[in-house]
């Protein structure tokens, strides 16, 4: 109960508690284990602890969804909804295996969202440095477990003074997660400046990896054009 209420502390001093009267109880050791990995945000060794716990009882309903919610938190819905049922399978009525399958689901469907910004920057004291607004819509679909996709339009406007500069903005991204501690993204956008003619591409690709440990190991390339100025643009 005070795992539900993130009193994540006085859980684990309930676990130590029952663990001191039986020291002998497997399961209960685990499901300690695995809760304190969850909650520290080591979901590698949170998935291998439940996975020895859903083994040794299979109708373990804490073990069942926290897995659930593991594979939700790596990116994976569909192993994650084969879980919640399979939950809702062996205890009918769980409420939070069903209200986590219909987010789940719900987080499957393809995404749209539009935004605008206006950014007023000023420089050293006080002399303006850049003015600009941005208009953007980027659309995300999924198109499994592992794989990922997101195409993205930037419209900006600069403003300089008398002068003003439209530069438009495309990128396609892609993300490929073969588990849930392995993950790989790459994007290639390129950039049009309308008055001057002039056309920039921008690359990047992104290595991460979950150790065993809960420690994550992440390498970044990334290749852009930036704007600061009318002199950098």
């Amino acid at each position: 109960a005070y795992g539900w209420t993130f009193q994540h502390e006085r859980a684990l001093t309930e676990f130590d508690a029952i663990l001191k009267r039986f020291p002998d109880d497997v399961a209960t050791a685990l499901e300690r284990d695995g809760k304190e990995a969850l909650w520290l945000g080591r979901l590698r060794r949170a998935k291998t602890t439940f996975e020895q716990l859903a083994e040794l009882e299979p109708q373990n309903s804490e073990a069942l969804f926290d897995l659930g919610q593991i594979a939700a938190l790596g990116g994976r819905p569909s192993e994650a909804q084969a879980l919640y049922r399979q939950l809702m399978f062996v205890a009918p009525g769980h409420r939070q295996a069903e209200r986590a399958l219909e987010l789940s689901e719900l987080s499957q469907r393809p995404l749209l969202t539009l935004g605008y910004d206006y950014i007023d920057q000023k420089g050293y004291n006080g002399s303006r440095s850049i003015r600009y607004g941005l208009a953007t819509a980027e659309g995300r679909v999924r198109m499994s477990d592992d794989v990922s996709a997101r195409v993205r339009h930037e419209n900006v406007q600069f403003d300089f003074g008398r002068n003003h500069l439209l530069t438009n903005v495309e990128t396609v991204g892609l993300r490929y997660s073969p588990n849930g501690y392995f993950h790989m993204d790459g994007f290639v956008s390129e950039l049009h400046y309308n008055e001057i003619g002039r056309d920039r591409l921008n690359v990047g690709i992104g290595v991460s990896y979950e150790m065993p440990s809960g420690a994550r190991v992440r390498v970044d390339f990334e290749r852009k054009d930036l704007w600061e100025n009318q002199t950098t643009v």
